[in-house]
């Protein structure tokens, strides 16, 4: 699929774009509930109560992590991404879409941790490289993670703005509820658990 290039293709390319993102937003809430170390004397009781479970949680979120935001920043031109969004803006507006780029650029370090991540240990198995290995060897910490989920944010908001949709400041409150209620949803599932208020 070429990059979007009218402004009704860009419409739809961006609807797609901002579920996307809520996705990710979901995805990353409910796996810092469980990864986030602050609250493991709050959890730690449920979560060896269920480890099976929690565990099967913790690597499947954190999978469709790596996969999402690999979707979201692909480097390649024939996707239909964040980049080739921005990209996109050339024509009507250069000048934020050379600020947007620069803040693509800014945060290259992360975002290509990401990719690499999703690209060895997600996307494909590395034959030569162990998953233990590539994150040791990548340095990858929950705060790049937080930091290519904003950005995803605020790029998209930006992308909402320059189509002129009323209500960007709305999706960005957007993503922020969804960030506030799944995590204040996965804590109520959390405390039903620990009081055995969940049968089979």
């Amino acid at each position: 699929m070429k990059p979007v290039k009218d402004k009704r293709a860009l419409d739809t390319s961006l609807l797609d774009i901002v579920g996307q993102v809520i996705e990710l937003t979901w995805g990353y809430s409910v796996w810092w509930v469980i990864a986030d170390k602050s609250n493991r004397p709050k959890l730690q009781q449920v979560l060896e109560s269920y480890p099976n479970y929690f565990q099967a949680t913790f690597t499947l979120f954190q999978t469709a992590f790596f996969v999402s935001a690999h979707r979201l920043f692909d480097y390649e031109k024939s996707s239909i991404s964040l980049r080739s969004l921005v990209q996109s803006l050339e024509t009507s507006n250069p000048a934020r879409a050379a600020a947007l780029k620069k803040r693509l650029r800014d945060n290259d370090d992360v975002l290509r941790k990401v990719l690499r991540l999703r690209h060895n240990v997600y996307g494909h198995r590395s034959k030569s490289v162990s998953p233990a290995t590539e994150f040791a060897r990548l340095g990858i910490k929950p705060k790049d993670m937080k930091t290519a989920l904003q950005l995803a944010q605020e790029i998209t908001v930006e992308l909402a703005l320059e189509l002129g949709v009323r209500n960007s400041t709305l999706l960005a409150d957007k993503f922020r509820r969804c960030e506030q209620d799944v995590r204040h949803e996965a804590f109520v599932i959390l405390a039903a658990l620990a009081k055995g208020e969940v049968n089979e």
